[in-house]
């Protein structure tokens, strides 16, 4: 709904949502803030810390990630440095897991390898075409 540019539906079912445990709440103070940021109003992230530090099933790795982010998004709406809380947590965060590293590393290079595939086969076809045309037969 928010990116439908519905933000009053949107805002409708923000407030229809469960916020029986810390997560719950967590998320629909998310949504709040990018509904309250798609609408330039001022961003609160105080609620969407609290609830954030009070999931005690989230990691802790992935809760100072979150809570940079919500610095970042906070800074962003202040006109400050919005990447210098990121680069931070992602320092403290560590080295990222092997198996999520090639993840991301064979979706980077998902399209260069289409991309070699297919300029080869042009590049066969050509060939073809133009030994064809000249009247040269290969077998």
């Amino acid at each position: 709904m928010l990116a439908a540019g519905w933000p009053v539906d949107a805002r409708e079912a923000l407030n229809r949502l469960p916020t029986g445990s810390a997560r719950e709440r967590h998320r629909r103070f998310d949504l709040e803030m990018a509904l309250d940021a798609k609408e330039g109003r001022p961003l609160d992230v105080a609620a969407a810390d609290a609830a954030l530090r009070e999931d005690a099933e989230m990691p802790g790795v992935e809760k100072g990630l979150h809570l940079a982010y919500h610095a970042a998004l906070l800074a962003a709406d202040r006109g400050g440095d919005c990447v210098r809380p990121l680069v931070a947590a992602r320092a403290s965060a560590g080295p990222m897991p092997r198996a999520f590293a090639r993840r991301i590393r064979l979706v980077r290079y998902r399209g260069v390898i289409a991309a070699l595939v297919i300029g080869a086969w042009l590049l066969a076809a050509v060939l073809v075409g133009a030994a064809t045309a000249g009247g040269v037969v290969w077998f």
